[in-house]
């Protein structure tokens, strides 16, 4: 079920993305969201731009780990994004629950035996 729903959003997500790219944002509210982002990355906010309605960074170099939980459009850029964080949590918990052993096991580097007859 996981392996389905993580090859639905490998397909789906840049096609959604795709179509975000194709539409300009309010120009009002973009240098002030821009801004706030570039601050919370600790850029100068000329590094930061817009594609479409995406926030995204002029230069690699400039991406950050918390990239990954923040929201991808002018919109929300500045914000956690709840659902990324779900995504994250619910993975990791899953991943957790695979590597705990469910089942009881001898000592694999027991050199003594049992004398209990």
């Amino acid at each position: 079920m996981t392996i389905g729903i993580s090859t639905t959003a490998l397909v789906a997500s840049p096609l959604i993305r795709s179509t975000k790219r194709d539409v300009e944002p309010l120009h009002d509210t973009v240098e002030a969201k821009l801004r706030l982002v570039a601050r919370q990355r600790g850029l100068d906010p000329q590094e930061v731009t817009t594609r479409g309605v995406e926030v995204v960074n002029r230069q690699p170099r400039d991406a950050r780990w918390t990239d990954v939980l923040q929201g991808e459009e002018v919109g929300n850029g500045p914000h956690l994004d709840l659902g990324k964080v779900q995504n994250l949590f619910s993975h990791d918990g899953y991943l957790a629950y695979k590597a705990t052993p469910h089942t009881a096991r001898g000592h694999l580097y027991s050199s003594q035996k049992d004398t209990r007859q």
